[in-house]
C-alpha cells in the first residue's frame, strides 16, 4: 500500500468508550480514513476513501483546498484541537463528527466509516508496519546503549543570512527546546537567491513540510525570521502553531507567540507570513520593492518596538530563505 503524509490520532468513542486509533493517508489521490479499535480480539477496522468530488459534496470547506494533503492537514488540526468526535450509530458502523468554524458561523461535518474487508494488500502492509516499528525499537536500544549520535555541524545547513556559529547555536537551541527534541540535520529547500521571490514557488517547495525556519535579510542589513512547526499551504488559513517563535538575529532574542489562534498564515499569493497584524508579511516582487511588512500583533517583543525589520511598515528584502529542519 503506497502511502504518504500519514497522521495517526487516538480517540475515544463516545458510545462504547473504546480506544479508537484514527489513521488519515493519501494514496492515488484520495483520502484515505481508517479506524481501528484496539480493544477487540479481532482487531475490527473501518475504512472510508474520498477523492474531491466526494469531499466537494460532503461540505464545501473541502472546496478552498487543492491538494488532498492540504485536507489532511486540515482535518489534523481540527482532531488536534479536540473539534472532533467519534462514535457508533445504531448499525456498529463508525461516524467522524468535526465541528468548524465558517466564518462567524459553527456548523458539524459527518463522515461515515464502514467495516473494512481485510485482502492480501492490506496484511502486506500491516507486516511492513510492524517491521518498521521493530525496527524503531532497535533504534531506540541503540540510542540507550551508546546515547544519542552526535550531530555534525556541517549537516545543519541554514544557508546565507547566519553569519557565524554563534546565531546558528542560537537558533538551535531555540528550536530545539521549543520541540523538545534534538536537530539531525537542515537543509535550504527555498531561497529566494536561485528561486526567485514569487510566492507561488515558494509554496512549490515548502508547502506540507513540518518544521521549517525562515530567515530574511531587508535591505537595511537588517536580520529576523521565524520558526513554524506547522507545515505551510497554498489555502488562506491561519494555523494556531503553539511551537511558532519570531527571532531577530540582530539582537539574538526570540519573540514569543501570544496563543491568540493565528501564528503563521498560510495564503497562495504569500511567501512565508505569521502573525494577526503581518508580523511578517512577505509578498511577491519583495526583492525589488517594499513589499515585506513587519508589524506587532501575535508575538511577544519583550518591550522592543520595530525588533525586527526595524520598523512598523514595508520594507524591501536583499534575501530570504526558507530551512527545513529534520529532528
Amino acid at each position: 500500500m503506497s502511502s504518504h503524509n500519514s497522521h495517526t490520532y487516538y480517540l475515544t468513542n463516545e458510545k462504547n468508550k473504546a480506544q479508537i486509533s484514527l489513521t488519515l493517508q493519501s494514496k492515488n489521490n484520495e483520502l484515505i480514513i481508517l479506524a481501528k479499535d484496539d480493544s477487540l480480539k479481532d482487531n475490527k477496522e473501518y475504512i472510508v476513501a474520498y477523492n474531491f468530488n466526494s469531499l466537494h459534496k460532503i461540505h464545501k470547506l473541502f472546496k478552498m483546498f487543492s491538494t488532498i494533503e492540504e485536507v489532511i492537514d486540515c482535518l489534523s488540526e481540527l482532531i488536534q484541537n479536540k473539534e472532533a468526535k467519534i462514535y457508533s450509530d445504531e448499525n456498529n458502523e463508525l461516524i467522524l463528527e468535526l465541528n468548524i468554524q465558517l466564518f462567524v458561523k459553527k456548523e458539524i461535518i459527518k463522515m461515515n466509516l464502514h467495516k473494512k474487508n481485510i485482502n492480501l494488500e492490506e496484511t502486506v502492509y500491516q507486516l511492513t508496519k510492524k517491521i518498521e516499528e521493530m525496527k524503531i525499537d532497535i533504534n531506540k536500544l541503540k540510542l540507550a546503549v551508546f546515547g544519542e549520535p552526535k550531530i555534525k555541524q556541517e549537516e545543519i545547513d541554514f544557508g546565507q543570512i547566519v553569519k557565524n556559529e554563534n546565531e546558528k547555536n542560537f537558533l538551535i537551541k531555540e528550536i530545539e527546546t521549543k520541540l523538545g527534541k534534538k536537530i539531525k540535520s537542515a537543509k535550504v529547500i527555498f531561497s529566494t537567491k536561485k528561486d526567485g521571490d514569487d510566492p507561488s514557488v515558494f509554496h512549490s517547495k515548502c508547502d506540507h513540510k513540518y518544521n521549517t525556519l525562515t530567515l530574511i535579510e531587508a535591505v537595511n542589513n537588517r536580520r529576523f525570521g521565524g520558526f513554524a512547526n506547522l507545515p505551510w499551504c497554498s489555502a488562506d488559513v491561519y494555523k494556531d502553531d503553539k511551537n511558532c517563535f519570531l527571532f531577530s538575529l540582530d539582537f539574538m532574542e526570540s519573540f514569543q507567540y501570544k496563543n491568540d489562534g493565528k501564528a503563521v498564515h498560510s495564503h497562495k499569493d504569500y511567501g512565508p507570513s505569521f502573525g494577526s497584524a503581518h508580523d511578517i508579511n512577505i509578498q511577491k516582487n519583495s526583492l525589488t520593492q517594499k513589499k515585506c511588512y513587519t508589524g506587532e500583533g501575535s508575538f511577544n517583543y519583550n518591550n522592543k518596538s520595530s525588533a525586527l525589520s526595524g520598523v512598523k511598515d514595508y520594507v524591501q528584502l536583499n534575501l530570504y530563505e526558507v530551512i527545513e529542519i529534520i529532528v
